[in-house]
């Protein structure tokens, strides 16, 4: 069977069916609710009976993923659950023929010699085969910094659905400052990572040209909506993040030069791992000391960054930002007082 992105949508969406303790499925029940969650990405995904078997066959097979489900009836029709309450597809190590696919993609993505993007993608399939190949084995060879079942990561799939086909979402949320759930008509238009976390950026119906930014990890929870009609914000995303570091744009933020000094050879480290895409090259001095310059819109992010140098770092200019710095290394010194 080839393994197609529809594929992985109708495996995505038969794993949830088969975690699900409270409802029983038989094949029947299953084609149904399969169908219904295609046709709210898109209408022509939706799949006949002979496809679903095939489907079955692949994901319970050697090919797949072993699948066991419960030895149970609901009257004389089979039951499809796992039969392990924590089993999931999207948990377990890849097999040889998914690891000889990642490992075609990966040879096809490092042809793009001249693409960014397409290197970044080849080196985290690359990373991803590392360490499927890796989990197999006695002794562990190569270690990743991940958050594990990180709470939301099960809405990026279908977030992605509803931007791409495009429809508007009942959303619930509830942010950490509110006590009260926020609940509306959500536009969604991007989906954007940042320091370990998913963020959701769109407007709410009401406030059409205010874009949001959804943490989420503080979703509730959302059903698609064919009403209202889809706003479309035009943001080009290409270059939305070019002037700032983080997700939240300030409205009346304007891009400034960043100076800024280093100790005890820390700018060698940043310099091989820069802050921005606008950080300028290294001026080296005696006894540890370098500068650089950055060229963006200062963001609580961009704070939180250059606070993390502790020590080893002494903001320049702009003089906003300098007196920010001292007030916040002032209240961190009262701190331990």
């Amino acid at each position: 069977m080839a393994i197609t992105k529809d594929a992985f949508t109708r495996f995505r969406i038969l794993d949830e069916c088969f975690s699900n303790p409270y409802k029983s499925f038989t094949i029947d029940s299953l084609l149904k609710q399969l169908n219904a969650k295609l046709e709210e990405i898109d209408p022509k995904f939706c799949i006949g009976l002979r496809q679903l078997r095939y489907d079955l066959s692949y994901m319970t097979g050697a090919d797949g993923w072993d699948i066991e489900f419960v030895d149970a009836l609901d009257g004389k029709k089979k039951i499809f659950r796992y039969a392990d309450p924590e089993f999931s597809i999207f948990q377990q190590p890849l097999n040889n023929t998914q690891l000889e696919l990642i490992t075609g993609v990966v040879k096809m993505l490092e042809s793009y010699t001249d693409s960014t993007y397409m290197g970044e993608m080849a080196d985290a399939l690359n990373t991803l085969k590392m360490i499927s190949d890796d989990s197999n084995k006695a002794e562990k060879t190569i270690g990743l910094d991940l958050l594990g079942n990180y709470k939301g990561r099960e809405y990026k799939q279908p977030l992605h659905d509803a931007i791409r086909a495009p429809y508007a979402l009942k959303m619930h949320y509830k942010s950490f400052a509110s006590q009260e759930v926020t609940k509306g008509d959500f536009h969604p238009q991007f989906l954007k990572t940042y320091n370990n976390r998913w963020f959701l950026m769109g407007c709410w119906d009401q406030e059409k040209e205010k874009l949001t930014v959804l943490p989420l990890d503080r979703i509730i929870k959302f059903t698609p909506m064919q009403r209202p009609k889809y706003y479309k914000m035009g943001i080009d995303w290409e270059n939305y993040f070019e002037d700032f570091i983080g997700v939240s744009k300030p409205f009346d933020g304007v891009k400034e030069t960043i100076h800024l000094r280093f100790f005890n050879d820390r700018g060698k480290y940043v310099e091989t791992k820069p802050l921005h895409s606008s950080q300028e090259p290294f001026v080296f001095f005696e006894e540890g000391i370098s500068e650089t310059k950055l060229h963006l819109i200062v963001t609580r992010e961009l704070i939180s960054s250059l606070l993390s140098f502790g020590k080893d770092l002494q903001v320049i200019s702009p003089n906003e930002l300098v007196c920010n710095m001292k007030e916040i290394a002032n209240q961190m010194a009262d701190n331990y007082k």
